[in-house]
């Protein structure tokens, strides 16, 4: 099982309508199913290798301790470039993450093309 951490705040980057101030809270609630991640970011690579059905663990603090939920690869990773993207795929990426879309395209030109795992919770503790 892939572990990884998800406790970003949203701020002023949070796309309209969103009801969850972390990333992580935002998982519990059902309003963020995917997560993307970029070449330059470290386990890049272990992100590419999921498949459908793999689990991953996602931690509500950097430490890897505490408060995780499970969730479930439903989709294959795809590749995304958020700079580019026409914007119904845009808003698609941004209903999904709970980023705003300008957050996405900010986050497309910083780091270019990216994978987007889509997934759904499994367990939490």
């Amino acid at each position: 099982m892939l572990k990884a951490t998800m406790y970003f705040s949203y701020g002023r980057d949070a796309r309209s309508g969103l009801k969850s101030k972390t990333t992580f809270d935002a998982i519990l609630a059902g309003e963020r199913s995917s997560t993307t991640r970029f070449p330059s970011w470290p386990g890049y690579e272990r992100w590419k290798g999921l498949k459908v059905g793999d689990q991953v663990r996602f931690y509500a603090d950097r430490d890897m301790k505490g408060r995780y939920v499970d969730v479930t690869i439903t989709e294959v990773p795809k590749v995304i470039d958020l700079a580019k993207c026409g914007e119904a795929d845009l808003a698609a990426w941004s209903e999904a993450e709970g980023w705003s879309e300008a957050a996405g395209r900010r986050y497309g030109g910083q780091y270019g093309p990216g994978l987007q795992i889509r997934y759904q919770p499994a367990a939490t503790a």
